[in-house]
């Protein structure tokens, strides 16, 4: 079974196959999008469908082994028959819910949407081509939206999954029995969030253009097209870059992906959004409108970050937003109905904590200027690396961590709870990973990246000071940060490598560390 939905979806991913040639025909007369958004669209929806990725998932989630024969054991099984209520135009979410069943053993019944016709049939006729016998597992059924009694039977399955509005959902959810497992796809929608690193004249025609595609893609009728671009902290003249920059890669992209067939009540609601933002604007409220009533495409750049009507079809508002802490008072209300949040233009935006006077402070002594803050955390870590040395060497707490480290087996005979004593050394040396942090975060800047930039050189002061010892971390330490000084003093693009060579140099020579620890 396996190896038959991995060479329909092999098929179903190659453009040239006959299933994606008959489907790119079919679809636009029977949903109204355009044949070349259906081309450009099945091809991102379905270039990354693969038999291997159908195989990988399986092996990820359900633990069943994937091979040539889609043999192996596993304790996820599916229910005898599964119910699924399709909803909206797009064609991949239509094979997705197809194929999910039947890759854990339930036959499936469908129900097609009103706005494709079209794509469930084309999925059962190539199931069916490969396997004859999978492929009478898979019945289309389609019925008026009216007859109670027809949904009411359809509904009886093991298992229901439906997609489309939250009304809809409400209303079957309240013709569904227990014990009826039902599986629900209500209304989603998309933003896309942009940092000030986006607007820069550089990048943003390019970013301009990946975002215009995310929109045009499907008419924005998928929920992971974005409905509105919130841009955090820009300034005016930014959000009018951004604004006019899209609106223009809008106006391209229609020449290559026109709009399909824009229903009335779609059309209706476009133009009174247009015309409502056009009022405002005349009132003085700072909006700027680009795409004239003529234009397929319109794009509003608000002066609030306030949530507005979203039209589809291609009709995108840009809100500002002071901070991000603004973005949960404009999404509140839709947070449960987000699906996906486009992220660019938030690169490394570095911090530090302030020192106050200290970080200018110095000492003059024989002519050199020393900095009051370095000598202070010197200080503050020979402290604490003394008390730590005195804790563990001389007290009966550091004679229990040190039995515990060796032998937790022999511990608890001795009535010590080793779960305990973990307990207490994490939270000591998350309290000594805060401290260091902060005197880290004083001298210099850090970002979200910090830590893994550190993890190597600390790994290597370990191991040079060698491992069990207090005092050889810190002499490590003394090394490799002064031969990295000593380096940049050379070659100021290359100071840590000679500190990492100078590890090299002592691991070779001293394999055990310049210190040995106390047993």
């Amino acid at each position: 079974m396996l190896d038959a939905l991995a060479q329909v979806l092999d098929r179903w991913s190659e453009p040239t196959s006959k299933v994606r040639l008959s489907l790119e025909a079919a679809l636009p007369e029977a949903t109204g999008f355009s044949r070349e958004v259906v081309r450009v669209g099945l091809a991102h929806a379905l270039r990354d469908w693969t038999g291997e990725a159908l195989r990988a998932l399986v092996r990820r989630e359900l633990g069943r082994d994937a091979g040539p024969r889609g043999r192996g054991r596993s304790l996820v099984g599916g229910f005898d028959t599964t119910s699924v209520l399709l909803a909206g135009a797009l064609p991949s979410p239509t094979l997705l819910a197809i194929v999910a069943p039947l890759a854990v053993g339930s036959a499936v019944l469908v129900r097609p949407s009103s706005g494709d016709p079209v794509t469930p049939r084309v999925v059962a006729a190539s199931i069916a081509e490969v396997d004859p016998t999978l492929g009478e597992c898979v019945e289309v059924v389609p019925f008026r939206a009216g007859d109670l009694g027809a949904l009411d039977a359809f509904l009886s399955a093991e298992c229901v999954v439906a997609s489309g509005s939250d009304a809809t959902i409400s209303a079957i959810a309240a013709r569904i029995r227990p014990p009826t497992r039902f599986v629900a796809y209500g209304h989603r929608v998309s933003v896309a969030l942009v940092g000030r690193g986006a607007l820069a004249s550089s990048v943003l025609p390019e970013f301009c253009q990946r975002l215009a595609l995310d929109i045009v893609l499907w008419d924005q009728l998928g929920c992971l097209s974005p409905l509105a671009v919130y841009a955090v902290a820009a300034e005016p003249p930014g959000l009018d870059d951004l604004a006019a920059g899209l609106a223009s890669a809008l106006d391209q992209a229609e020449h290559q992906l026109p709009r399909g067939h824009v229903p009335v009540a779609g059309a209706a609601a476009f133009a009174r959004a247009r015309a409502e933002a056009e009022v405002r604007a005349a009132a003085g409220r700072g909006l700027a409108i680009h795409g004239g009533p003529g234009n397929p495409w319109c794009v509003v750049r608000e002066d609030t970050g306030e949530w507005r009507e979203a039209p589809l079809y291609r009709f995108v508002r840009i809100h500002p937003l002071s901070d991000l802490e603004g973005l949960r008072t404009a999404l509140g209300a839709l947070a449960p109905h987000l699906a996906a949040v486009a992220i660019e233009g938030f690169g490394a935006d570095p911090r530090h904590i302030p020192a106050g006077g200290l970080a200018h402070a110095s000492l003059a002594l024989g002519g050199l200027s020393i900095g009051v803050l370095p000598i202070l955390i010197l200080a503050l870590s020979v402290a604490l690396f003394t008390v730590l040395q005195l804790v563990l060497m001389h007290t009966r707490f550091g004679r229990i961590v040190r039995a515990t480290a060796d032998n937790r087996d022999v511990v608890r005979l001795m009535g010590v709870n080793p779960s305990r004593v973990y307990n207490v050394v994490m939270g000591l040396s998350l309290a000594l990973a805060s401290v260091a942090g902060i005197l880290l975060a004083m001298r210099s800047a850090f970002t979200p990246y910090s830590g893994v930039e550190r993890l190597l050189v600390a790994f290597e002061v370990v191991v040079l000071g060698g491992l069990g010892t207090f005092w050889g971390a810190m002499v490590g330490g003394i090394i490799l940060g002064v031969a990295e000084l000593v380096g940049l003093r050379f070659d100021p693009n290359a100071g840590p490598l000679y500190a990492h060579l100078l590890f090299l140099v002592g691991v070779l020579f001293r394999p055990n560390g310049l210190f040995r620890a106390r047993t």
